[in-house]
C-alpha cells in the first residue's frame, strides 16, 4: 500500500497526480490513498489528478482539490472518495471509462469560485459506473458564506447503478464527518505544517468562499477560467513558488539525521547512529506492531503539530495555526489533557503557554479542542519535546540605526551567539512600545527597513532558537530626514526598432523623474529626460547598441537614489510569438510539437480562423520584411495575408514534419511606427503552425534631444551646470536672466561648452554672485 499524508502538489505540468497502468495485470497502480492533501493550481492541461487501472483501488480522504480545470480525480479505477473539499474546479469528479468501476463518493464539499463553471461538481459520470453517493454539498452562491445544498452525480449518457450501501469496508473503518466539518478541518489541516507562502495562498483563496475577484496571486478568490499558465502569476518570491527562510540546522553530533535534542528527550544516543532502530517506550508512534523505528517517530513528530522547548523553560504555542477554517464566530480554543507539561490558555484566547516540570526531560504532549459556530468541533494534539541541551543564544550587541535615505534605514549589530535560528526585529514609534517588524536568518547583521520620511523610530533585535528567545539588544533610534521620495521601483526597458520604452513603477511623493542612460553598466549615466509620468520612449537609440537605464525621483526636497538598472538593445527586427497575438474562429493554442520558441505555437481551423498581429513596429515604415517561423507536415497550404486591411494569398510550402520548423518571408509595405496589423486567415485549409511572426522594419533616423539641465548651482562663486543634449561633440550655451519671462532671445549666454562623446555638458563659470536669483537654460546653436 502507498499513503500520501499531508503533502502538496501544485503547477504539475500536465496532472498534478498522475496514477496510469498499461499494464494492470503484471503492474497495476492500486492500493494507494491520499490523505489531508492539497492538489491546486496545475499548469498547461491543468488537470488535478488522473488515476486509471482495470483492478485498481484507490482512496481520497481530507485533501483539497483547487484551482484545476479537470480530472478532480479523473477517476477510472474503484475508489473511495470521502469528506474531501473542491474549490474553483472548472469541472468536477469525473469517470468516462468503458470499463466499469465502483465508486464512493461520501459527505464532500464542493464549492464553486470564479473559474467554476457548468461541469462542476460532476462532470462526464458514465452510466457503466457503479456508485454509492450520500450527503455530498455544493456550495454554487459565492457569496462568502458556507451553505450548500445537496448534490449528487450527473449521468453521462444514461443512468448508472447506485449502491445502496458503501462497496468498500474502508469507506466505514474511517472517521467521516459532516460536509461541514470536512470544510473546517480541511483548510485547517491539509497540505504540510506549517504552511508556506504557496499553499497559504491557496487556502486564503479558498476561505474567501468564492465571495472577491479573480485573480492569481495574494488577495484574489482565486483565478478564472484560464486558470494559471505559470507559477509567477502568483506573484510570490523565488519565481513565483514563495520563499521559505533559510535556516541553521540543529546539532546532530552522530549525523543519523535526528538532532541531539530529539535523540536526548526520546532516550536515544546521540553519539551512535542509530536511526534505524526499533522506538523506544512512550514513543510518539506505536511500539506494537513492530516496525516502527526511531526515525519514524522524529519524521511524525516534525510532520504533526509540534514544539520544542528546553528544559526549565517555556514555549507559546498560537492555536490559530493549526485551525484555519475556524472562522465563524463564537471561535473557542480549549485546552483538553496534558503529558509532561502544564498547558495554560492565555488571555487573548488562542496562545498557549506550555511549562515542563523542573528539570524534566523528555517527551510532552497536550490536547486541544477547538469549536465555532453551528457546532463545528475538532481535537487536535501538539506534540512537545523538552531536552536539557537546548540554551537560549546570547543579545546581539551594539545596534545601530542610520538612514540611508528619507524611506530606509539600516539598522547594524554584533552577532554573540553561534547557535541562534535568527533575529527578531522590533520598531516603536514612541521608543516605549514595540512591535515585531521582521525576522532575519541566522547570522545576520543588518537589516534595511522602508520608513516614512521626517519621522522618529526605536529599534531593538533579540536572538531566538528552539530555546527561547535571547535578552533584547541596546535601543537605537534614528530620525529619516525630509521628504525624499523613494527610489522608482520594478524598472523595465522594452527595446523597439530605433527605439527603447522605459518603465517604472510611481514613487509616493515624487513631482518628477529623472532618466538615466548609459551604455556601460557600471557608471557613467547622464540625464537624458525629466518626465513627469512614470514612462520615457528613448527615441535616440541606435540599432544593436546596448543601452542601460535608470531613474531617480524628484520632488521639492531633492532627489532619491538612482533605481536598479535595467538594459534593452534596440534592433530593427522585432518579434511577435504568436501564442500573444489574437486568434479565434477554431484557431487554438498547442505546445505537443517540439521547437517551438517561446511557450507554444497557433494551429488553424481549416476555415473561418485567424491570426492576428497588432501594432506592429514597422520603424520607418515602407516596405518591410514579414518573417514568419512555421512548421508544415507534408502538404503544402494556401491562405490569406491581409495587411492593413489589404488581402492577398499566402503559400506555406510542406517542412516535412510538424516539429520543423522554417521561416517564410513577405515583402509588404507598412506605415511608420507600431500603426499597422498583421492577420492570417484560413478558406478552406487549415495552414501552417505558425511559431512567431518577426518584422523587419526599416531603421528610423534618431532625432536630436532637447537639451536637458540636470542641476545648477553656485560653488566658490562659480556657476556650476550640468546636463544632457544628445549630440556627442558638439558645442551647447548656457543662458541666464534674472526674469524667467524673457523670450529665448534676450536671455544672456553666459558659456559655451563641448558635449562629451555621450552628449553631456559640465560647464563651469564665474559669475556676478550679487545677483540674488538667476535663472538658466541651454541650448544646442
Amino acid at each position: 500500500m502507498v499513503r500520501t499524508l499531508g503533502s502538496t502538489s501544485e503547477f504539475a505540468k500536465w496532472n498534478n497526480i498522475g496514477g496510469v497502468s498499461d499494464d494492470w495485470q503484471n503492474r497495476p497502480t492500486t492500493d494507494i490513498t491520499f490523505q489531508n492533501c492539497i492538489i491546486a493550481n496545475p499548469l498547461y492541461q491543468q488537470f488535478g489528478a488522473h488515476t486509471e487501472c482495470v483492478n485498481g483501488n484507490w482512496s481520497w480522504f481530507y485533501n483539497l482539490f483547487a484551482n484545476s480545470r479537470s480530472r478532480n480525480p479523473m477517476s477510472k479505477i474503484n475508489d473511495v472518495f470521502v469528506n474531501n473539499v473542491l474549490y474553483n474546479c472548472s469541472a468536477g469528479y469525473t469517470t468516462h471509462t468503458s470499463t466499469k468501476f465502483k465508486h464512493d463518493i461520501v459527505n464532500n464539499y464542493f464549492i464553486a469560485g470564479p473559474g467554476s463553471g457548468g461541469n462542476f461538481p460532476w462532470y462526464q459520470v458514465d452510466k457503466n459506473q457503479s456508485i454509492y453517493y450520500s450527503g455530498n454539498l455544493y456550495d454554487s452562491d459565492r457569496n462568502g458564506v458556507l451553505g450548500g445544498s445537496i448534490t449528487t452525480p450527473y449521468w453521462y449518457q444514461g443512468p448508472g447503478t447506485i449502491l445502496t450501501s458503501p462497496w468498500s469496508p474502508l469507506t466505514t473503518n474511517v472517521p467521516v464527518y459532516s460536509p461541514a466539518m470536512a470544510y473546517a478541518m480541511v483548510v485547517s489541516t491539509a497540505g504540510a505544517l506549517p504552511r508556506d507562502e504557496m499553499d497559504a495562498l491557496v487556502i486564503s483563496q479558498v476561505k474567501t468562499l468564492g465571495n472577491g475577484s479573480a485573480g492569481t496571486g495574494p488577495g484574489t478568490a482565486g483565478p478564472d477560467s484560464s486558470f494559471y499558465s505559470s507559477q509567477t502569476q502568483t506573484g510570490l518570491g523565488d519565481n513565483g513558488f514563495g520563499t521559505i527562510a533559510a535556516g541553521s540546522p540543529p546539532v546532530d553530533t552522530d549525523q543519523d539525521g535526528m538532532p541531539d535534542y530529539f535523540e536526548e528527550a526520546i532516550g536515544s544516543s546521540v553519539i551512535t547512529p542509530n536511526h534505524n532502530a526499533p522506538v523506544l517506550p512512550g514513543a510518539f508512534v506505536p511500539a506494537s506492531p513492530s516496525g516502527y523505528t526511531l526515525m519514524d517517530e522524529y519524521l511524525h513528530f516534525k510532520a504533526s503539530p509540534h514544539v520544542v522547548l528546553p528544559m526549565n523553560g517555556t514555549a507559546d504555542v498560537d492555536l490559530r495555526q493549526y485551525a484555519a477554517g475556524f472562522t465563524v464566530p463564537p471561535v473557542v480554543y480549549t485546552v483538553l489533557s496534558t503529558n509532561g507539561v502544564t498547558a495554560v490558555l492565555q488571555p487573548d484566547g488562542h496562545t498557549v503557554r506550555i511549562t515542563p516540570g523542573t528539570d524534566y526531560v523528555g517527551r510532552a504532549q497536550f490536547d486541544f479542542r477547538v469549536s465555532q459556530g453551528g457546532g463545528i468541533v475538532m481535537t487536535q494534539t501538539v506534540l512537545a519535546v523538552v531536552s536539557g541541551l537546548l540554551a537560549a543564544p546570547a543579545a546581539p550587541a551594539d545596534l545601530q540605526a542610520a538612514p540611508v535615505s528619507s524611506s530606509r534605514v539600516v539598522l547594524t549589530w554584533t552577532d554573540r551567539s553561534s547557535n541562534e535560528a535568527g533575529f527578531r526585529i522590533e520598531r516603536s514609534s514612541d521608543g516605549v512600545n514595540f512591535v515585531e517588524i521582521a525576522s532575519v536568518g541566522a547570522n545576520a547583521t543588518s537589516f534595511t527597513n522602508t520608513v516614512a520620511p521626517s519621522s522618529t523610530y526605536w529599534y531593538r533585535v533579540r536572538a531566538y532558537s528552539l530555546a527561547g528567545d535571547s535578552p533584547y539588544s541596546n535601543t537605537a533610534d534614528v530620525t529619516t530626514p525630509a521628504g525624499l521620495p523613494a527610489v522608482p521601483a520594478s524598472i523595465t526597458a522594452t527595446p523597439a526598432n530605433s527605439r527603447v520604452n522605459v518603465s517604472w513603477e510611481k514613487s509616493p511623493g515624487a513631482t518628477g523623474y529623472r532618466v538615466r542612460r548609459s551604455t556601460v553598466s557600471d557608471g557613467g549615466y547622464v540625464t537624458i529626460a525629466y518626465v513627469s509620468d512614470a514612462s520615457f520612449e528613448d527615441r535616440h537609440a541606435v540599432n544593436g547598441t546596448t543601452y542601460y537605464y535608470v531613474v531617480a525621483a524628484v520632488n521639492e526636497h531633492g532627489e532619491s537614489d538612482n533605481s536598479a538598472a535595467a538594459s534593452a538593445t534596440p534592433s530593427n527586427a522585432v518579434t511577435y510569438p504568436a501564442e500573444d497575438a489574437d486568434y479565434g474562429g477554431g484557431a487554438v493554442f498547442e505546445n505537443t510539437n517540439g521547437g517551438f520558441n517561446g511557450t507554444g505555437y497557433v494551429n488553424s481551423a481549416p476555415s473561418g480562423s485567424y491570426l492576428q498581429f497588432d501594432d506592429v513596429d514597422a520603424g520607418g515604415g515602407g516596405t518591410v520584411t514579414l518573417r514568419f517561423r512555421y512548421a508544415l507536415g507534408n502538404t503544402a497550404r494556401t491562405g490569406l495575408l491581409i495587411v492593413n486591411g489589404v488581402t492577398n494569398e499566402i503559400n506555406f510550402s510542406s517542412t516535412g514534419a510538424w516539429t520543423t520548423w522554417v521561416f517564410k518571408d513577405v515583402t509588404v509595405s507598412l506605415n511608420p511606427g507600431t500603426a499597422n496589423f498583421i492577420r492570417l486567415e484560413t478558406t478552406g485549409q487549415d495552414l501552417a503552425n505558425i511559431d512567431e511572426l518577426t518584422v523587419l522594419g526599416t531603421a528610423v533616423s534618431a532625432p536630436a534631444y532637447p537639451p536637458v539641465i540636470d542641476s545648477a548651482g553656485m560653488f566658490n562663486g562659480q556657476l556650476v551646470v550640468r546636463g544632457f543634449a544628445g549630440l556627442p561633440f558638439q558645442p551647447v550655451v548656457v543662458l541666464a536672466s534674472t526674469n524667467l519671462g524673457l523670450a529665448p532671445s534676450e536671455w544672456t549666454p553666459v558659456s559655451t561648452n563641448q558635449l562629451d562623446s555621450n552628449g553631456a555638458f559640465h560647464v563651469t563659470n564665474a559669475v556676478d554672485i550679487s545677483v540674488p536669483q538667476r535663472f538658466y537654460r541651454v541650448q544646442v546653436p
